[in-house]
Parts: C-alpha cells; structure tokens; sequence
C-alpha cells in the first residue's frame, strides 16, 4: 500500500480551499469517502468527500500508484471540468462523514465509476497567406476533459498552443490573429476549426 503525499500544487490548494489540514484530508481518502472515477492512463483516481467544517463536498484526485495526491477540487469546479456528481455518490460520501448508521439494513449500492475515456485531437495551422490557404501541423493533444466544448475553452489548451505557435513563428501571438485558424481533427475525422482569436483570447508577447 503506499503512502498518500501531497504534490506542491496540491498543497496550495488545500490552504485556498477548505479549513482542513492535510492530515484530516488523508484520513478522509483513507475512512470517509468513496471513489467516483478512475483515469486509467494516467493511473489517478477521483475521491468524494463531505467536509462538514466546509459544508461543501470535495474531490481528490491522486496518483494510484505512487499515492501523490494532485489536487482538491470542490464540486462545482470538478463538474465544469469532468462530469457531474450524481446525488447517490454524494449522499453516500456526506453519510460515511456524518456516520449515519444503516437502521433498515438497506444494502449499500455503489456509486457508478466514471471511467474516462481519453481523446487524442491532430491539430493543424491554418494560415491565410495573400488568398491562399497554407496547412501545417501543429502536433497531436490530449483531451483531459469530459467533452469536447470544456476542452476548447480550457486553458490548458489555450496555453499549448501559445506554446507550440511560438515555436512556429518568430513574432507576438498578437500579430497572427488575422490570418491563422486552428483546425481539429480527431482519427482522420475532421471537427471543427476555429478562429485563433476565439481559441485563445488575447495573445501575448
């Protein structure tokens, strides 16, 4: 079994986000709350629990074979970038902190677990050059969200291909909004292509 530690990210989100220590929390994923998903490629697990203190629910994620954990998340920011919480999981994890007892002998059903299902997108520039249309590979990215709207808003993916562009061309994000779109395309299909402006937002230098 290994030990649960908490990555330096993971550490200043506990201090942001709730009035537990990092030692209650580790009892918490350990007795007090359940697991509501798995990412099987990169071996993390999602953990519910209900902090009382808070009166707000609360989802670990950590690594499942190392045990470093990567982060808290609250309900409402695990829903807008994975999935919604269904009200059985969360009355099960508010239970098992509130230790209500089981008095009818019910059998305890577990909660669904979401497995997540990573996409892989190929990324191509689009770039308008005097009336012609020129393409050019910007590399192959991960989706890490549930569907394809949250990850197109993300600001990981608005980060990666700051980056990658940057590598591309020897001048300011700014300068390359009037000419260039981003093009998706996943297992040969194309998805959608969309305007860098409205991709990333207001580039920097």
């Amino acid at each position: 079994m290994f030990n649960l530690h908490y990555s330096k990210h993971a550490i200043r989100r506990v201090k942001e986000r709730t009035i537990l220590s990092k030692e209650e929390i580790i009892v918490f994923i350990e007795k007090k709350s359940i697991l509501i998903g798995e990412e099987k490629k990169n071996n993390r697990n999602h953990q519910l629990f209900y902090s009382s203190q808070d009166r707000m629910f609360y989802i670990i994620i950590y690594d499942n074979i190392t045990g470093e954990i990567i982060t808290i998340l609250p309900e409402e920011y695990h829903e807008n970038i994975s999935w919604k919480i269904s009200d059985e999981a969360k009355n099960m994890a508010m239970g098992l902190t509130l230790e209500e007892s089981n008095d009818n002998n019910k059998k305890i059903i577990k909660p669904k677990v979401e497995k997540i299902a990573k996409e892989r997108y190929k990324l191509k520039i689009v770039n308008y050059i005097k009336g012609k249309i020129k393409f050019m590979n910007l590399g192959t990215i991960e989706n890490n969200y549930s569907n394809f709207n949250d990850f197109i808003k993300s600001k990981e993916l608005s980060e990666l291909v700051k980056s990658k562009l940057k590598e591309k061309f020897n001048k300011p994000i700014s300068e390359l909004y009037t000419n260039i779109s981003i093009q998706f395309k996943k297992g040969g299909n194309y998805i959608k292509t969309i305007e860098l402006y409205n991709l990333i937002g207001e580039g920097d230098n």
